[in-house]
């Protein structure tokens, strides 16, 4: 669905082209999970009965009246002993009678839930057919975005509701458990004017002519889905059949659906589904239905995954490709959503946030990889800028209330999720993992556990933190690079240095996180490596065949961080606009070309070490800028600010700007460790007005480093933050480390020792967490104290992390399991 409304462990360095098997995980041996609740289930109907098939009879042909004349039967089956009544939801409809095999059967109907007797008590795995009579005009309320739509033209479902709640709103039209967990096939009778056609889901069976101006259309869903899947649409329409030979070797048909006066449109805009359906297959699994099918409607709100029979707004279809992510959203949805289903609204983003990421992902497949890192980026930079304001603050994309189920930050920071989950893995194991997920759970219900358990057993990546942090709480962390050493060595240069995480609206650090760090030689001659990263500060240390003329994290943007760069090759002089990463280059003198290299970053910059009063830095954003640069290359940068609430560049500086726009200043710091002053040479141009918080500064000649908005206004209290060091402390010089602490035995079982060997430290405190985070042990050893002896009798079995502090900085870590 698509709405259109507005470590821990001693550091392992990692050469980014390392490969892995891409054949599917396909055994997920933690599948009984039993370390933690991985299920969920409100509606407990789902544990005593399941409903196995749903037929459905719809009247539809006295089209005026706009009134359903209807039967359902729900066949179902005993999960339990002694089952002895049903209760399901139909809303809005009146409800006739109800029958097993002709025989009447007691009930109540609050016009939302039908309660029957069932006259009998169901023995375990014994199976009923229950047969419900009901009529009426259904549900479409004013304001609201599902429901059942009925004009002159068209009749159709939307399945689902923004107010109701819950949100399924398979309920408005037939009786069903209206929630993601109970999944069953479907036959559909819908009786029509012979003008007139009737598209549901799966593959037409029949077309009877009834003989009295009338035809009912039969349809029938051999794959289960949950009933705010199900669909049907009426109108005069026209079909357009195609096919499409998928990777199981069975041509899949085509069906589009609309009136004959839309379907040159239709095909127009459509070119493109069938590199979509070779997108998903390669990337995701073997498309797991009997037919591909959208339906053009009258709705002007987007469109609807309904399974095989995507609902979709005609206003989409123009003849060109202006809106074809929408198109590739909804056929996603036929992996996520449709064949696996979140379990709860509250994990929503399995279904939206994978799918708003499938449209780049389509691009990509279609127009190469700059396409999908423009989109991305795009979605990127309006994930940290805008998604506040918009749904009224930082929320998780997991376990939001009903009232945000379907937020942008379900969609958008969903999608800036997965993306990132594509970073972590790499494309290898990504491709692998999530092709296992979705063949190992195909038409089940899933929740964030359960996937994050999949993704971490299947790439052997631990992304219980990253879930924890990234997925589960609200806010960004951000990543930069702190402190970096060059030592000469024979052959080789020694790089050691450190990364710093910082955290914005959010309370937990990110304790494994694997992110790429880039050295360049030149704009050509370059190498990358993963580090991984725990806490707040990380050291790595590595060696290269040249030495580093520039440095940088995640060139490649592949972890969304609060962080929005980009980099180009620039040739010429003359004015190049960085766009998202909010700079523009006018480069005044070039010899070769040159690699340009701009991050703006949303996250409050590193305080100033020597205070001046009355001075503020932004509170919220900060730019780096670098490159190889020649010596014979000359640039002023142009930086904007814009204090509006204006969501299409604004909500940058509202709360920094307090006063008139001539006491703003622009400082800078060539490295990390340095502090802030002002830039060498900058102007100000208010561009007409002092008061409306918009306006430039151009930096001239600039030099390489970072650069911060400040203003100055006596009002405000000063900050009174420190400044903190994150430095390279060398606790990951292994051979060093080996000849100062031992550790042992490991694994181990009872208890542990570690023997200090350096003579010369004193006061060293050691503390133990287990991987998890939690702190187990913490203790100060005595002056001159050679060794210890940690008992772990009462500890879980399982990996633990032991760190060695002198005074707060750490100086040792190492992993050690119990068993």
């Amino acid at each position: 669905m698509k709405e259109f409304i507005s470590l821990l462990f001693t550091l392992v360095i990692l050469s980014a082209s390392a490969q892995k098997s891409t054949e599917p995980y396909s055994c997920f041996q933690s599948k009984q999970h039993t370390h933690k609740s991985l299920k969920s289930n409100h509606d407990t109907r789902s544990d005593s009965i399941d409903i196995t098939h749903t037929s459905i009879s719809l009247d539809m042909s006295n089209w005026s009246a706009r009134t359903l004349i209807a039967n359902a039967t729900i066949e179902i089956k005993a999960l339990a002993a002694n089952v002895n009544m049903l209760r399901i939801d139909l809303q809005g409809l009146q409800v006739d009678s109800i029958k097993n095999g002709g025989v009447d059967l007691n009930f109540t109907h609050n016009d939302t839930l039908i309660i029957i007797d069932l006259g009998t008590s169901l023995a375990l795995n014994q199976t009923m057919g229950v047969q419900i009579f009901y009529s009426g005009q259904a549900i479409q309320n004013p304001g609201d975005w599902g429901g059942f739509y009925w004009n002159a033209t068209y009749a159709y479902n939307i399945g689902v509701s923004f107010l109701e709640d819950p949100h399924n709103y398979g309920r408005v039209w037939f009786p069903c458990f209206d929630n993601f967990v109970e999944r069953c096939t479907f036959e559909f009778f819908i009786t029509t004017q012979d003008s007139r056609k009737a598209f549901c889901n799966g593959l037409l069976q029949n077309e009877t002519d009834n003989l009295d101006g009338t035809i009912t259309w039969q349809w029938e869903m051999n794959q289960e889905i949950p009933s705010y899947l199900a669909s049907v649409a009426v109108a005069d329409y026209a079909t357009v059949e195609m096919s499409y030979n998928g990777t199981q070797g069975t041509p899949i048909p085509i069906q589009l659906a609309a009136r004959a006066s839309d379907t040159a449109n239709m095909k127009a805009s459509f070119i493109h589904l069938i590199d979509a359906m070779e997108c998903y297959e390669e990337f995701y699994a073997p498309y797991a239905f009997d037919r591909i099918g959208y339906c053009l409607t009258s709705f002007n709100s987007g469109a609807m995954e309904h399974a095989t029979n995507i609902t979709y707004m005609r206003a989409a279809i123009t003849g060109s490709t202006f809106q074809e992510t929408l198109m590739a959203h909804e056929l996603s949805h036929h992996w996520w959503g449709d064949l696996i289903t979140c379990e709860s609204a509250g994990d929503m983003w399995i279904n939206e946030g994978w799918a708003s990421f499938s449209e780049a992902l389509f691009l990509e497949y279609v127009y190469g990889t700059q396409r999908y890192k423009d989109y991305s980026r795009d979605n990127h930079d309006n994930v940290l800028r805008t998604l506040h304001f918009i749904d009224g603050d930082y929320l998780p994309v997991s376990g939001v209330s009903s009232n945000q189920t379907y937020s942008s930050t379900v969609y958008d920071k969903g999608a800036d999720m997965a993306h990132t989950i594509r970073g972590i893995l790499g494309d290898a194991d990504f491709v692998s993992c999530i092709q296992g997920f979705l063949n190992d759970f195909a038409f089940e219900d899933v929740n964030s556990a359960i996937f994050e358990d999949y993704l971490s057993a299947c790439s052997g990546k631990d992304l219980s933190s990253f879930f924890e942090s990234w997925i589960m709480e609200k806010g960004f962390h951000h990543y930069s690079i702190k402190d970096l050493r060059v030592t000469p060595q024979t052959g080789t240069y020694l790089v050691e240095g450190s990364i710093g995480q910082k955290l914005w609206e959010n309370n937990t650090y990110t304790t494994y996180l694997p992110i790429d760090i880039t050295f360049y030689n030149s704009r050509s001659e370059f190498q990358t490596f993963q580090l991984l990263t725990y806490g707040p500060c990380s050291s790595f240390s590595l060696a290269l065949p040249f030495e580093p003329k520039y440095y940088a994290l995640d060139v490649e943007e592949k972890i969304q961080d609060a962080t929005v760069d980009k980099y180009e090759l620039i040739g010429q002089t003359g004015t190049t606009d960085f766009d998202l990463a909010r700079a523009v280059f006018n480069v005044t003198e070039i010899g070769d070309s040159i690699l340009m290299h701009a991050t703006h970053h949303y996250i409050k910059p590193d305080p100033m070490q020597t205070k001046i009063p009355g001075l503020h830095l932004s509170p919220n954003r900060y730019w780096s800028i670098g490159g190889v640069w020649d010596d014979d290359f000359s640039t002023d940068i142009i930086f904007r600010f814009n204090g509006s609430n204006n969501t299409t560049d604004g909500l940058l500086d509202n709360d920094f700007i307090t006063n008139s726009e001539d006491s703003l200043v622009i400082l800078f710091k060539a490295n990390p460790q340095d502090d802030w002053s002002m830039a060498d040479s900058s102007a100000l141009n208010s561009q007409g007005s002092t008061q409306n918080k918009t306006g430039i500064f151009t930096v001239y000649n600039a030099r390489q480093g970072d650069y911060v908005l400040a203003i100055y206004d006596k009002q405000q209290a000063d900050d009174t933050e420190g400044f903190v060091e994150c430095i390279f402390t060398g606790i990951y010089d292994i051979k060093r480390l080996e000849e100062l602490v031992k550790i042992f035995p490991i694994p181990t079982k009872d208890t542990f020792k570690i023997e200090f060997l350096d003579q010369n430290k004193n006061n060293l405190t050691v503390k133990v967490h287990h991987l998890l985070g939690n702190q187990v042990y913490n203790s100060r050893l005595k002056q001159h104290e050679s060794s210890i002896e940690i008992s772990t009798k009462t500890w879980a079995n399982g990996p633990y992390i032991v760190g060695v502090y002198d005074e707060t900085k750490l100086v040792y870590s190492s992993k050690i399991i119990v068993d």
